[in-house]
């Protein structure tokens, strides 16, 4: 099992690299990644 091909793992690489440049990123990505939330 490779770490690049888990779609996991790049899916939330993707959304991290995504709030980073929407300047989002602490508010938007510890949401995503705080599993109460959903």
């Amino acid at each position: 099992m490779s770490e690049n091909l888990d779609p996991f793992a790049i899916s939330q690489k993707q959304l991290y690299d995504a709030c980073k440049i929407s300047g989002y990123e602490s508010q938007i990505y510890n949401a995503l990644s705080t599993p109460e939330r959903f």
